[in-house]
């Protein structure tokens, strides 16, 4: 696994204004929930939109502002970070909705970060934002600000 696994990429019109964020995987990719809006509140839009969690190139985005290695998963640890992608992936296709935070209604961008740093007792809580993600790990000792 790469250096970048785990890192959370962050899109946006600048450091101050992240929009979106998504969990780094191997080979240039993340993971990430999209393809919804501020419409998508049901599975059933999100089935109309393919609004789902999934796999796409990290730079598929014109918008990428920053890319951070936080604490927590490092690469040096194979069982934790097997664990961890195998965490991720059994969460593909599950459906995107605004404001969402669990699997079985959905998740937005943020909802789904959370959800997997939660798992791992990396996320410490507060402001759920993709900004409040990008803020709060900017802050953090030991964080690598890879882009």
């Amino acid at each position: 696994m790469s250096l970048w696994f785990g890192a959370l990429a962050f899109y946006g019109k600048s450091l101050k204004a992240i929009s979106h964020v998504a969990i780094c995987v191997d080979g240039g990719l993340v993971i990430e929930a999209g393809g919804g809006d501020q419409q998508t509140t049901t599975r059933a839009q999100a089935a109309k939109q393919n609004a789902s969690i999934r796999i796409r190139p990290l730079r598929r985005r014109t918008d990428l502002v920053a890319v951070i290695a936080i604490r927590g998963i490092e690469t040096t640890n194979a069982s934790r970070l097997a664990l961890f992608q195998n965490y991720l992936l059994a969460h593909l296709l599950t459906a995107y909705r605004w404001g969402g935070d669990d699997p079985i209604d959905g998740f937005d961008c943020s909802g789904f970060v959370i959800e997997a740093l939660t798992a791992f007792d990396i996320w410490p809580g507060g402001d759920t934002t993709a900004q409040g993600l990008h803020d709060y790990y900017l802050k953090q000792p030991g964080t690598k600000v890879l882009v």
